[in-house]
């Protein structure tokens, strides 16, 4: 790497992202992985309840789901399943945007089989809702 690629000018060209500040789940913009993880895990009566409930539903899942929570674009995605290698590098930029990112039970590993990514006034009601099922 030559000194200019690594000097501190560099950094200069880089935004900070936030998650969005969506206060409800009826105002809420998701995303979700393919309909076929969700019938692989049995779990299509989480997403069917979830969409009834906001305002806007587009099918993005994986890294770019999270990635879309962790720049503002998106208020939440939901995975219902997801590989150590997919959520380990997306938790830390999910939390460092002011996210929350952790799997289905709300424990904030990524290596929980599931995942799901939110603002803040937003983790406690979809998690109250995937948790019932």
């Amino acid at each position: 790497w030559s000194s200019d690629v690594c000097s501190s000018d560099l950094t200069e060209k880089f935004e900070r992202t936030y998650v969005t500040k969506t206060k409800t789940l009826n105002q809420a913009r998701i995303t979700s992985s393919s309909i076929n993880y969700w019938k692989q895990t049995k779990r299509e009566p989480i997403l069917y309840d979830v969409s009834s409930k906001v305002k806007w539903v587009h099918g993005w899942g994986d890294s770019y789901g999270q990635i879309l929570v962790a720049t503002g674009r998106l208020d939440l995605t939901l995975d219902p399943l997801m590989y150590d290698w997919d959520s380990m590098p997306l938790k830390p930029l999910v939390v460092e945007a002011g996210g929350i990112f952790t799997d289905f039970n709300g424990n904030p590993s990524p290596f929980g089989r599931s995942a799901f990514s939110c603002n803040p006034e937003l983790h406690k009601e979809v998690l109250k809702i995937i948790k019932s099922y």
